[in-house]
């Protein structure tokens, strides 16, 4: 009994000694113990160098050369939507809209559209960019229901895209060209086939007037904007059925009598121009007051087709007796 308690301690003592030797070698061989192991990530980065490695990890390399050329040609450095932006195609948020506000852009090319499915196109916003005519690939947008190419650098009078094609957009509704460089709208007139437009837009830009006809091109046009620009005169015809006109902040000096014809204008904006007739204190009220008191100018003449002899004496007696009735009115 006495023999095996002393076995049993021999045992002990024996592999007490083997676990002290062995934990001796291993902290030999391990670095200091103020220094922790580097944990190394293997990266997109870590490609073992040429030749480096089994045959496996050159396997299917021309392939990859191939890839990465395609995935070069749509590059986020290429690509101007980002890189949300699936490759050949243009993000369509719902609802239609195509948003490419502030892309730096100076085209929108046929190419830069793509795969993209334009006639599923609504709303096409292309504000703040550096567009110096209206894109390329427009007419590739026919469904249209609203189109903004403001605050961009659309200049002079040669600005729709090259040919002589008629653009065609039958659902067009809002077109927004404010804060622009455009001195004329006739392009407009010429080309663009809008039956449905009833918002256009050109405020800011360097127009010093607009074509006649306005509503008889655009026939269901409600709303011109064009305040701010460089416009002299006032050009009444075609502008039946409009219902807001906004020239404020132009060159206008005199507003025509016959603008008073116009019955179902319900906004008309005039101030901030050069008047000298009508007076200030006319422009200041309602719009249903000015167009009345316009109305009451037209000579009896001039309404059955008379000449410049009533036009004259309107300018000199009309519009003078009107301010003169003021100043006695308020002295009262």
């Amino acid at each position: 009994m006495a023999s095996s308690q002393a076995l049993r301690e021999q045992i002990k003592k024996a592999r007490a000694a083997r676990r002290e030797s062995n934990a001796t070698q291993t902290t030999q061989s391990q670095s200091p113990a103020t220094e922790w192991p580097q944990i190394v990530i293997a990266g997109v980065d870590d490609k073992p160098k040429s030749g480096e490695g089994d045959d496996s990890s050159n396997r299917g390399s021309g392939d990859d050369d191939d890839n990465d050329d395609d995935e070069d040609d749509y590059s986020d450095a290429e690509h101007p939507f980002g890189p949300d932006a699936p490759p050949k195609s243009l993000p369509i948020r719902p609802g239609g809209i195509l948003d490419l506000t502030a892309k730096n852009l100076d085209n929108l090319t046929v190419e830069t559209v793509g795969e993209t499915p334009a006639v599923n196109v609504k709303v096409l916003l292309l504000q703040r960019n550096s567009l110096r005519a209206f894109p390329d690939a427009l007419p590739m947008f026919s469904m249209l229901y609203t189109l903004d190419l403001s605050i961009n650098g659309i200049r002079g009078t040669d600005y729709l895209p090259p040919g002589d094609a008629v653009l065609s957009f039958p659902y067009l509704k809002t077109l927004l060209a404010h804060s622009n460089m455009m001195t004329s709208i006739q392009p407009l007139f010429d080309r663009l086939d809008a039956p449905r437009l009833n918002y256009l837009d050109v405020h800011g830009n360097r127009l010093t007037g607009y074509p006649p006809g306005l509503t008889r091109v655009f026939g269901a046009l409600t709303t011109f904007v064009a305040s701010d620009n460089r416009i002299e005169e006032v050009e009444v015809d075609g502008l039946e059925g409009l219902q807001v006109l906004d020239l404020m902040n132009n060159c206008i000096g005199r507003l025509p009598p016959r603008l008073g014809l116009l019955e179902g204008l319900r906004e008309l904006r005039v101030v901030g121009n050069a008047f000298k007739v009508p007076r200030r204190q006319v422009l200041e009220r309602s719009t249903t007051e000015v167009l009345e008191w316009l109305r009451d100018r037209i000579p009896v003449e001039e309404r059955a087709g008379g000449g410049g002899a009533a036009k004259a004496s309107e300018e000199e007696d009309g519009w003078d007796m009107v301010g003169r009735e003021e100043v006695k009115s308020s002295m009262m």
